[in-house]
């Protein structure tokens, strides 16, 4: 086989494949995650359980709210996501934020038409884990991973976003204090 068709073949395969195991959604800064989010809160998981529902393994966490920092929300909120694992089968859905019981997390939640419970906005991009400092005081959040999504740009196609502002671009890179980004969040807002 000549070297040019080995090479394009390879290519071929190497991009085909880096796509197989990734969702694709549109990249979310600050500005973004806010615009497509019904609440934000700061919470505690309490609770998951996955299921499967027609056909369709399901997952629901149940957050104990602390903290709304947009929107009006209930003490506990409900979040459903596709994917889990129950006795019989494990679904996994790339690019969906992972939850544990008892893990503090702030989160951009957006509640489907008809919905009673919500979901993350933008995949992972939506869900941060919160921690305490070295100094036990300081509350820091963390970036979930964002393995598993390929983001795209907008394209003219998709709804307008406003200009990204600069300090976002790193938004799922750095940690930063929850009470810096909570200042953040309330300024957009005004």
């Amino acid at each position: 086989m000549p070297s040019k068709l080995k090479v394009v073949l390879f290519t071929i395969i190497f991009f085909a494949s880096s796509t197989l195991a990734a969702s694709t959604v549109i990249k979310l800064d600050l500005k973004g995650l806010l615009q497509y989010s019904d609440l934000v809160v700061v919470g505690t998981v309490k609770s998951k359980r996955s299921y499967e529902e027609k056909g369709r393994i399901l997952t629901s966490i149940i957050v104990s709210q602390e903290r709304v920092l947009k929107g009006i929300a209930p003490k506990v909120i409900e979040i459903i996501q596709i994917g889990g694992k129950t006795e019989k089968y494990t679904t996994y859905v790339p690019g969906m934020p992972s939850f544990t019981v008892n893990e503090r997390t702030l989160l951009f939640l957006e509640k489907p038409k008809n919905a009673k419970t919500f979901v993350v906005t933008g995949m992972s991009q939506g869900k941060f884990k919160i921690s305490a400092g070295p100094d036990g005081k300081t509350q820091f959040v963390i970036p979930s991973s964002l393995g598993g999504i390929s983001l795209v740009e907008k394209t003219p196609a998709l709804p307008t976003l406003k200009k990204t502002d600069v300090r976002d671009v790193k938004l799922h890179e750095v940690v930063t204090s929850l009470d810096a980004l909570s200042e953040r969040i309330k300024a957009l807002q005004e």
